[in-house]
């Protein structure tokens, strides 16, 4: 926290370039630099693509070549673009002698100084000292900007592991989203009997499941949103990268959003959740689900730090003494495939 508190003084002091000009930028600039916790970049650059325009909320659009030949003891470089997207740039555009940060560890830092409180809290529910190891970990390689960690690997995300071990005949479990089907292709191997409802909203990923998974018999997939209620619900379905950032609440499609609670009937074992940052929503609408069958809970955190700190809260607070909860962290990535375990 020192050392990002240090970082912003430093940003008053020097040029600042934010890097990368895609739909995260704007977003950043209005919560962060119009609220006047950052301050304005003086430019902004991308190097993937042509950028039409001559400024971004007011900012000036700068080539990646003149940001090249910029001084690093004169310039500060924030990331605002994906997390894997440009920093393997920084060697072949030699600029590694600048500091650069990832606008990720500044919403964190505003986050957490908010809310340590209930940080804290969210820590102190997990079962045991390797779950807050990892959830400590993972926020704390956010903050420092650590892309890869390989100390926090687990393997085996949802099942098959040492929180939840192999799935049996008589397991139905709630899947969402389905992607391409990989996690699906595990439920097989791991036991062909397992009964799966897998929902995808994307339709070109739910044509795909259902063609692919067609002599399944116990495997249904459904083209619908898990949601806290029935809704209809613009979507983007993210087809130029390949639907790996769809999410609701923008895009030119529609879909409808279901409650777990009243769309599914019959008996529920576990439920996986990796929808984009729609978790909380959709445990609402499960609500009595959870509480008539008390299945076991896989639900991902990282899709933003609001779901970080309360989804365990909000797991632990509703259903007190029925839930354990563990937190695994499935990738050598820091930021991405955090799992709390609710068992």
């Amino acid at each position: 926290m020192e050392y990002l508190a240090h970082a912003i003084q430093m940003m008053s002091e020097k040029k600042v370039v934010f890097w990368g000009a895609g739909r995260r930028v704007s977003s950043f600039i209005e919560q962060y630099c119009v609220e006047g916790r950052l301050p304005f970049p003086d430019y902004i650059c991308d190097s993937t693509r042509e950028i039409t325009q001559e400024e971004i909320c007011n900012v000036p659009v700068i080539s990646f070549e003149s940001v090249k030949q910029m001084k690093p003891a004169d310039t500060i470089i924030v990331i605002t673009a994906g997390l894997i997207d440009l920093p393997a740039q920084v060697v072949r555009s030699e600029l590694y002698y600048f500091p650069i940060f990832h606008c990720r560890s500044f919403e964190a830092y505003f986050y957490l100084q908010e809310h340590r409180d209930r940080y804290e809290l969210a820590c102190s529910y997990l079962e045991d000292d390797f779950s807050r190891g990892v959830y400590r970990s993972c926020l704390e390689s956010i903050l420092k900007g650590g892309l890869w960690n390989q100390s926090l690997y687990s393997p085996s995300p949802y099942f098959d592991n040492d929180v939840i071990g192999k799935l049996s005949n008589d397991d139905r479990l709630v899947f969402a989203g389905g992607f391409n089907g990989k996690h699906i292709d595990r439920m097989l191997l791991s036991n062909s009997a397992v009964e799966v409802d897998a929902f995808e909203p994307s339709s070109y990923w739910s044509n795909y499941l259902k063609d692919k998974f067609s002599a399944q018999e116990k495997i249904t997939i459904h083209n619908k949103v898990l949601w806290e209620s029935y809704d209809t619900l613009s979507f983007d379905e993210d087809e130029g990268n390949g639907g790996l950032d769809a999410h609701v609440g923008s895009g030119s499609s529609h879909i409808e959003g279901i409650p777990i609670d009243d769309y599914l009937t019959g008996r529920v074992t576990q439920i996986v959740l990796d929808v984009e940052g729609s978790e909380q929503k959709v445990l609402r609408g499960a609500a009595k689900t959870i509480e008539r069958d008390r299945p076991r809970l896989t639900v991902c955190l990282y899709h933003s730090l609001d779901d970080y700190i309360n989804i365990p809260i909000q797991i632990k607070e509703q259903y007190g003494k029925d839930y354990k909860l563990y937190v695994k962290h499935h990738s050598c990535i820091s930021a991405i495939e955090t799992v709390l375990y609710a068992v």
